[in-house]
């Protein structure tokens, strides 16, 4: 997970508070974005002490997409 925190800042996505064990990241170029508003997020798993994770499938259907797109808007820009 701290790698997607990396990779989530190098974009200029910021994490911002969500409920439960989920993390919300919110970016200003997904703003206007109809299914997005500006913000995404995925779920964590707790593995226990500091190690926190995320499954494959769920990077897949819920930050793959927004991070491409991110990518792509920056490049138009």
């Amino acid at each position: 997970l701290n790698h997607i925190r990396k990779i989530t800042s190098f974009l200029g996505a910021i994490e911002v508070q969500d409920i439960g064990s989920s993390i919300r990241f919110k970016h200003q170029l997904l703003a206007d974005h109809p299914e997005y508003h500006g913000y995404f997020k995925v779920h964590k798993i707790h593995k226990g002490g500091d190690q926190d994770m995320i499954r494959k499938n769920d990077f897949k259907n819920y930050l793959l997409r927004p991070l491409f797109l991110i990518i792509e808007m920056k490049e138009k820009v």
